[in-house]
């Protein structure tokens, strides 16, 4: 029987050289709710501090104001060179891209959106610099490229964003760059179409001056030799002779002009040398005809070749020579003139359509600062912050409790001091 007067501490549950279980440093989620709740000011102070945070970060900001404008894809009209291309003309032989290039991409106008050229444009429309006090156009540009976005929305939808503090001015901004990107576009369009125009009237002038000439000869001739008109079958075969000749001059100059920035590999260079080959064969059948045979039509003008049995008297034969200068000049005129009539056209016609989707006003709601989503966002990030401070506090508490740490934490204290004991 055990005694009654033996106090309860002298028999332990455990043996004396076993010491207890030290506090475990995990927490368990039922750990960190409760330690939440007993300290709950925590995150009520933290959400506390950090709105009073976010209200000071708001009052020295600046509101500004975003006006968009949104546009459709811009689409190139079928101007007379893109039809020359499709009816297999000079234009259509590969000259309209070798001025034209290639169409215009949509990240063409969106570069475009973005340039310094649109920058300048929408300063000088609005008057920018005697707004913002600035003098030079470098000042004008950068300080736009901070306000203005372009991106490229869903179906190709181009979108013009401009920020400012004052919304009817982002909105007179977003406005005025669809202005600019129509000003440049048609900018660069007359400018290749005077290209063109330059090209056609240099190529006019010289086969209108070897017309006339040609034209003199063979009325001198005529008069000479007194031959008025050819056979009718002669006739019909040298006037077809000479559209294929004229046709040939015509994109032997394409091709020298061609030459000046494509290299033999283009598309557009090989094409026209396959259509330049197929003509010359056609050219090559013509004049092996037995009519081409008869008036001596493959030798060339000033040719010492004798007359074969059966071919026309010399006075005729030369006269048919001349007659077929003049037709083949004749059809080059009229080639170089319905081009430089059509690109003509093409300078004064708008080629670019560009075509808003919706058009800026003023908003009424700032885009920044947004108080609301600010103030909420500093509100969970001050509760989270809070409860992150309970949760560290409660970890700390269950550490120092734990006499082997604290033993650890002393030793580590005195190394640091250089008064650790040696091993």
């Amino acid at each position: 029987m055990s005694d009654s007067s033996t106090p309860l501490h002298a028999n332990p549950p455990y043996p004396a050289s076993v010491s207890p279980k030290p506090t475990p440093l995990y927490l368990h989620v039922l750990d960190i709710l409760i330690a939440i709740a007993r300290r709950r000011w925590w995150p009520l102070a933290g959400a506390a501090v950090a709105v009073c945070l976010a209200s000071l970060y708001l009052s020295t900001q600046t509101t500004r104001y975003t006006a968009l404008t949104r546009l459709l894809p811009p689409q190139v009209r079928q101007n007379s060179a893109t039809m020359l291309t499709q009816t297999g003309s000079l234009t259509g032989a590969g000259l309209a891209n070798t001025f034209n290039g290639q169409k215009p991409v949509l990240d063409s106008y969106v570069a475009i959106l973005k340039s310094r050229s649109a920058a300048i444009f929408v300063s000088d429309t609005l008057g920018l610099k005697h707004r913002w006090k600035l003098n030079s156009d470098d000042a004008i540009v950068e300080r736009l490229s901070f306000r203005v976005a372009v991106d490229v929305g869903v179906n190709d939808i181009i979108n013009i964003l401009v920020d400012d503090e004052d919304p009817r001015w982002s909105a007179a901004m977003a406005n005025t760059y669809v202005k600019a990107l129509q000003h440049i576009t048609q900018q660069i369009a007359v400018t290749e179409a005077s290209k063109r125009k330059v090209f056609f009237e240099q190529q006019m002038r010289e086969a209108r001056d070897r017309l006339a000439v040609a034209e003199v000869e063979l009325k001198r001739i005529q008069q000479r030799t007194g031959v008025l008109r050819l056979d009718g079958q002669v006739q019909q075969a040298m006037e077809e002779i000479s559209r294929v000749r004229g046709e040939i001059s015509v994109k032997e100059a394409a091709l020298t002009a061609m030459a000046a920035f494509a290299t033999p590999l283009n598309p557009d260079y090989i094409r026209l040398n396959h259509e330049i080959e197929a003509l010359k064969e056609e050219l090559t059948r013509l004049q092996a005809a037995p009519i081409a045979q008869k008036i001596d039509v493959a030798a060339a003008p000033g040719s010492t070749a004798t007359a074969t049995p059966g071919s026309l008297p010399e006075s005729g034969l030369t006269y048919a020579r001349q007659m077929r200068e003049v037709k083949m000049l004749e059809h080059i005129y009229e080639l170089f003139m319905r081009e430089l009539q059509l690109t003509r056209i093409d300078e004064v016609k708008d080629v670019i359509l560009i075509e808003p989707l919706d058009i800026a006003t003023p908003p009424a709601a700032p885009s920044f600062p947004r108080p609301r989503r600010t103030l909420t966002l500093a509100v969970i990030a001050g509760l989270l912050a809070g409860a992150l401070a309970v949760v560290v506090r409660e970890l700390l508490s269950r550490a120092l409790k734990d006499t082997t740490l604290r033993q650890k934490l002393k030793l580590l204290g005195l190394a640091l001091c250089g008064k650790a004991p040696l091993p």
